[in-house]
C-alpha cells in the first residue's frame, strides 16, 4: 500500500481550484476537503474574514488528520494565500509527503467566473481583490498550473507527484 500524501491546491478565488481538486482527487482515489464546503456546512453567515478563515482552515486540518489516519491521501482545496497558512499545513503534516499546487487563471476569466452564481463558493470579485492584495508569493517548492484542460492539468500534476 502506498503511503498517503497531502496535496494542497491553492490559488485565488475563481481560478478553478475546486474543479481541479475534484478531478485530481478522483484520479488519485484521495479525499477532497474544500474550504468552501466547510464554510457552507459550519457557518450560517459567511464573511471571508480572518477569524472565519482561521476556523475553516482549522476544521480542514482536523478532517485531513482523520483521513490520513485511515491511510488515505487527502487533497486540501483553499486559497492558502499566506505563508503562515502554508507553513501551518506543512507543520501539521510533517510525517507525510506534502505537495503544493497553485492554480492560476487570467484575471478576465476569473472576473467572468465570479460573475456567475456558483454552488461551491460565494466569493465575488471583491473577495478576489481582497485576497489578491494580501497574497504572499509562494516561495516553497510547488507546481503552478494555469486553469484549462483538466486532463492536461491532472497529467501534469500526477507527474509532479510521481504518480505517472
Amino acid at each position: 500500500m502506498e503511503k498517503p500524501v497531502v496535496i494542497v491546491i491553492m490559488g485565488l478565488p475563481g481560478a478553478g481550484k475546486t474543479r481541479f481538486a475534484k478531478a485530481l482527487s478522483e484520479k488519485m482515489h484521495a479525499v477532497h476537503i474544500s474550504s468552501d464546503s466547510i464554510r457552507f456546512e459550519k457557518l450560517k453567515v459567511r464573511s471571508y474574514s480572518d477569524k472565519e478563515k482561521e476556523i475553516v482552515y482549522h476544521l480542514m486540518i482536523e478532517r485531513a488528520i482523520q483521513v490520513l489516519k485511515s491511510d488515505q491521501s487527502v487533497v486540501l482545496d483553499a486559497t492558502f494565500s499566506s505563508d503562515e497558512l502554508r507553513n501551518k499545513v506543512s507543520g501539521h503534516f510533517e510525517r507525510y509527503a506534502t505537495y503544493f499546487i497553485q492554480i492560476t487563471a487570467k484575471e478576465s476569466e476569473i472576473k467572468d467566473r465570479l460573475r456567475k452564481s456558483r454552488s461551491s463558493s460565494e466569493a465575488d470579485f471583491g473577495v478576489y481583490n481582497q485576497i489578491k492584495n494580501q497574497w504572499d508569493p509562494m516561495d516553497m517548492r510547488h507546481l503552478t498550473l494555469e486553469s484549462g484542460d483538466l486532463d492536461l492539468m491532472t497529467t501534469e500534476a500526477l507527474k509532479y507527484l510521481g504518480h505517472e
